[in-house]
C-alpha cells in the first residue's frame, strides 16, 4: 500500500509503524481535523483468516471496536478514533501516542530505578484495574515493554495494542490453538500458553515488565526457582517489599499470583506516596526515582493543566550524600521537543523545605513550575552542622498506615479549631465540595454540629446527597449509604452499623482502597405505637415474636383485641434494620454489596419480611402510626422520642425490669411545641437495665485512599470526636461514645458565627 494513499477520504498514510502476519499498522493524518493530527491506522487484511467467514469477522469486528471505544474513555488507553471497512479490509483509527515504547528507553545500560518501576507499576496497574472492571471484565493478554509507551508530554505509561484482530483470530483457530498467538515469548504466562488466559495473566506479564526494567534484560536471561519466582542478582539494588511483590506477580501458577490489579495495587501503595497532598499540590505519578529522593509529577488543585513537580527527599540518605554532593546540581533537562512551547511557559522557581512529623522518613523539596516543560537547574545547599528542621503546615496529609493513621486522633480535643488536617484551601479548588451521608439518624446532626463546622471552617464545605444516581427511587439508609460511597457518589459516609466485609473486600478489590470506620455517638432503638393502645412496655422476646409473626394481636400481650400490624424500613436499605434482624431477631443473612441485595437468608428474616409492612422512613412510619392504633414500630430514639403524635414504650430484658426511654414524663401532643418536646434519656446506658442489645453504635465511614477525601473524611470524625463535638452531639439527642472531659477550655465563637 503506498504511504501516500487517502483511507476513507481523510486518512493520509505515513511510514509504517509495524508489520504482523495478519495486517499492518500505519501512522497516518486525518486531514479532515483541524492542524491534521496524527493517528495510529490498524488494517486487518481478511485473505489471511483461514477457516473463518468474512461476514462473521466484520460482525466480531464492529463489536470488538465498540469495546475499544469503551476503554478509550481511560486516560492512558488510547481512543478509538474511528473505524470501517474499505476494499474488503478493516481499519480500526486510534490515538496517536507520542513517547516511545519500553523496549527503546531500557536496556542493560540503562536499567530503571526502584523508584521508577514502582511507578510503572502503579500506572499500568491502574490501567488493569480500569479493563478488569468492565462488564464482562477485559484481558488485555500481551503486556510487554513494547506495549507500554512512556508518553512525552508527563512520562506516564499508555498501554496499547488491545486490538481487534486478537478477538477475530481466535475464532480462526482451532481450541487448542485458542490463544497460541496471543502473548510475547517470555511475557506469557503458563495458562496463556495452554489456550486459557485470565486476569493473572495480565499480572504476570507485567511482573515480567518489572523485572527488564530493573535488569535491561530479558526475563529468560534471569535464573529462576520452580515456582517461578526470579533469583535477584545480586548487582541489581531493590527493596525486599517490591521483590515481594514482583515475586508474587510473576508465580507459575496463576492462583499464587495477585487475584486482581487492585488486590496488587493496595500491596504496591505503601511503596509510593501518590494520591496524597503535599502542600496543595496533589502527587499524580512518579516523574522519575533516585538513590535518595523520589520526584512526582503533580497537580494543584487537581487540575492537569497547572502541573508541577514535587521532590521528595529521604533526610538520612541526603545528609550522609551531601558531604559528596556539596554544590552539585540536579537538573531536569528540557526536551528537545519542547523548543516551541517555551517561550510561552516561563519558569518561575520557589523552593520550600518542608517535613512531615519528627518520626517522618521523607522532606519534601517542592519545585514549582509555570509548567513542566521548562528546563531548570537546582543546587542542593551546602551540608550544615544540623539537619534542616523545616515548619510544616497543618494541613499536608501522609498516605495513613493501616496500625497507626496519622490523621485519627486519639486524645480528646477540646474544640473544633483544636483539631489538625482540616482540608483548607490550599488543599481544594475555590467550589470544591465533599458529598455526604447517608444513616438516617445522623439528621439532627446535620441541623446543629455541621451549621458549627461551617461556621469555624467555611472552606471546608460539605454537601448532604440524599439520592443515589443509581435507583430510580432509593430508599434511605446506612447501607445505600455505603454503597454509594463504593460507588463514587459519596466522599464520607455516616452509619447505623459496622461495615460487613463483602464491602470492604469490594472496597479492596474493586476501588483499590480501604473503608475504615470511627464510631462518634450512640443511639439505642425506641419502639413507638399508637397513644391510644393501652400497651406501656415491652420486653426483647415479645418484639421479637411480633416481628417474626409469632404474636399477631395485642390481647396477647394484655392489650385490645386488635391485630398488631408491624411496621419497618428495608432490610436492604437501612443498617439500622440489619442491626435489629441480626442482633435482635438473630436472623441470619447474607448481604452481597456488588448487586446491593440480600443473597441468602434463613427462616428468621423471611418470617420477618413476610410479617411487615414496609415504610420509607421514619416520618413516614411516624404518619402511619397516628392514623393505625393497632401499629409499631421501631427505629432511632434520637428521631423517635421527639415525636409527640406516638408514644414510646418502655422496654426490659424480661418482664418486671423496664426503662423509660423519656427524660422525665411524655409531654403530650396538645402541649408539644419546638421550645417543650420529649426529650431522650441519655442516661439509658449506665442504668444496665434497658436492653444493651438495643443500644447502638454511630459510625463515620472514610474512604482509606491516601488523599484529599481520606483527609476530609478524617477530619469530620475527629470533629465529631472533640468536647465540643461530642456535647453538640448530646445536645442532638445521641449519646456520647468518649466521656466528657473534666475542664474542658472554652471554645472560640467564630467572629461573623452571630450573623
Amino acid at each position: 500500500m503506498a504511504n501516500d494513499r487517502i483511507l476513507n477520504e481523510r486518512y493520509r498514510l505515513q511510514p509504517e509503524l509495524g508489520k504482523g502476519s495478519f495486517g499492518v499498522t500505519y501512522l497516518a493524518e486525518d486531514i479532515k481535523k483541524p492542524n491534521q493530527p496524527q493517528c495510529v491506522i490498524k488494517q486487518l487484511q481478511l485473505s489471511t483468516l483461514v477457516g473463518l467467514d468474512k461476514e462473521e469477522a466484520k460482525r466480531r469486528f464492529e463489536k470488538e471496536a465498540e469495546t475499544l471505544n469503551k476503554l478509550g474513555k481511560h486516560d492512558r488507553i488510547p481512543q478509538l478514533w474511528n473505524y470501517f471497512i474499505e476494499d474488503d479490509e478493516l481499519y480500526l483509527v486510534q490515538e496517536f501516542i507520542d513517547g516511545q515504547d519500553l523496549s527503546k528507553e531500557i536496556s542493560p545500560d540503562q536499567r530503571w530505578s526502584e523508584g521508577q518501576v514502582i511507578g510503572l507499576l502503579y500506572d499500568v496497574l491502574e490501567i488493569l484495574k480500569f479493563i478488569q472492571q468492565q462488564n464482562p471484565p477485559i484481558i488485555h493478554r500481551d503486556i510487554n515493554p513494547k506495549n507500554l509507551i512512556q508518553r512525552e508530554s508527563d512520562r506516564r505509561i499508555v498501554l496499547i495494542d488491545f486490538g481487534a484482530v486478537k478477538e477475530i483470530i481466535e475464532t480462526s483457530k482451532d481450541e487448542t490453538e485458542l490463544t497460541l498467538p496471543f502473548g510475547t515469548g517470555d511475557y506469557r504466562a503458563e495458562e496463556q500458553k495452554n489456550g486459557k488466559p485470565c486476569l493473572q495473566s495480565d499480572i504476570y506479564g507485567l511482573g515480567k515488565t518489572a523485572l527488564f526494567a530493573l535488569t535491561g534484560n530479558s526475563p529468560r536471561k534471569l535464573n529462576c526457582l520452580p515456582n517461578g519466582c526470579v533469583i535477584w542478582p545480586e548487582e541489581i539494588e531493590v527493596s525486599n517489599s517490591l521483590k515481594q511483590i514482583i515475586d508474587k506477580m510473576v508465580q507459575r501458577e496463576s492462583s499464587d499470583r495477585y487475584a486482581t490489579a487492585a488486590e496488587a495495587l493496595e500491596e504496591l501503595a505503601p511503596l509510593h506516596k501518590i494520591g496524597e497532598t503535599v502542600d496543595g499540590y496533589t502527587l499524580k505519578a512518579i516523574w522519575e526515582g533516585e538513590e535518595f529522593s523520589q520526584t512526582y509529577l503533580a497537580y494543584k488543585y487537581n487540575n492537569p493543566n497547572d502541573a508541577y513537580i514535587v521532590k521528595g527527599i529521604i533526610p538520612q540518605a541526603l545528609e550522609q550524600r551531601q558531604s559528596d554532593l556539596g554544590e552539585q546540581e540536579i537538573i531536569y533537562i528540557k526536551k528537545s521537543n519542547y523548543h516551541e512551547v517555551q517561550d510561552i511557559f516561563k519558569p518561575k522557581i520557589l523552593l520550600k523545605y518542608f517535613s512531615y512529623p519528627v518520626n517522618s522518613k521523607i522532606a519534601w523539596l517542592v519545585i514549582i513550575l509555570a509548567s513542566i516543560l521548562g528546563g531548570i537547574s537546582i543546587k542542593i545547599p551546602p551540608k550544615t552542622p544540623s539537619p534542616i528542621q523545616p515548619e510544616i503546615p497543618s494541613h499536608i496529609t501522609t498516605n495513613p498506615s493501616p496500625s497507626e493513621p496519622p490523621n485519627i486522633v486519639d486524645k480528646i480535643l477540646d474544640c473544633f479549631e483544636d483539631v489538625p488536617n482540616v482540608p483548607n484551601p490550599k488543599d481544594l479548588r475555590p467550589d470544591s465540595l465533599f458529598n455526604y451521608g447517608h444513616s438516617s439518624t445522623f439528621v439532627t446532626v446535620r441541623k446543629s454540629i455541621e451549621k458549627k463546622i461551617k461556621e469555624h471552617f467555611p472552606y471546608f464545605r460539605l454537601k448532604y446527597i440524599e439520592k443515589t444516581k443509581y435507583a430510580p427511587d432509593p430508599k434511605p439508609g446506612s447501607t445505600t449509604g455505603i454503597m454509594m460511597l463504593l460507588n463514587g457518589e459519596l466522599d464520607i459516609g455516616q452509619s447505623s452499623r459496622p461495615l460487613k466485609d463483602k464491602e470492604r473486600e469490594r472496597a479492596k478489590t474493586v476501588g483499590g482502597y480501604k473503608l475504615k470506620e470511627r464510631a462518634v455517638a450512640k443511639d439505642f432503638i425506641a419502639i413507638a405505637v399508637n397513644p391510644s393502645l393501652g400497651i406501656t412496655q415491652l420486653t426483647l422476646k415479645e418484639i421479637k415474636d411480633i416481628y417474626t409473626g409469632k404474636i399477631t394481636n395485642w390481647q396477647k400481650l394484655g392489650g385490645p383485641d386488635l391485630k398488631i400490624t408491624p411496621y419497618s424500613r428495608s432490610l436492604e436499605a437501612s443498617g439500622l434494620v440489619q442491626y435489629f434482624v441480626e442482633n435482635i431477631l438473630k436472623g441470619k443473612f447474607n448481604w452481597d454489596p456488588l448487586n446491593s441485595e440480600i443473597e441468602t437468608k434463613d427462616e428468621i428474616v423471611e418470617s420477618f419480611e413476610n410479617t411487615v409492612i414496609e415504610v420509607h422512613d421514619t416520618t413516614d412510619a411516624m404518619q402511619k402510626l397516628e392514623n393505625d392504633r393497632g401499629g409499631i414500630y421501631y427505629g432511632s430514639a434520637a428521631l423517635i422520642i421527639p415525636q409527640c403524635t406516638v408514644k414510646s414504650l418502655s422496654l426490659g430484658i424480661e418482664s418486671g425490669t423496664y426503662t423509660n426511654p423519656y427524660e422525665g414524663a411524655a409531654v403530650h401532643r396538645d402541649h408539644c411545641n419546638d421550645k417543650n418536646k420529649n426529650k431522650v434519656n441519655l442516661a439509658i446506658e449506665q442504668n444496665g437495665v434497658y436492653p444493651s442489645k438495643l443500644i447502638y453504635e454511630l459510625y463515620v465511614i472514610i474512604k482509606a485512599n491516601g488523599g484529599i477525601v481520606q483527609q476530609a473524611g478524617e477530619a469530620y470524625a475527629n470533629l465529631l470526636l472533640t468536647e465540643q463535638g461530642q456535647q453538640s452531639l448530646k445536645e442532638a439527642g445521641l449519646i456520647r461514645i468518649r466521656p466528657p472531659k473534666t475542664d474542658p477550655k472554652e471554645c472560640l465563637i467564630p467572629p461573623d458565627a452571630s450573623g
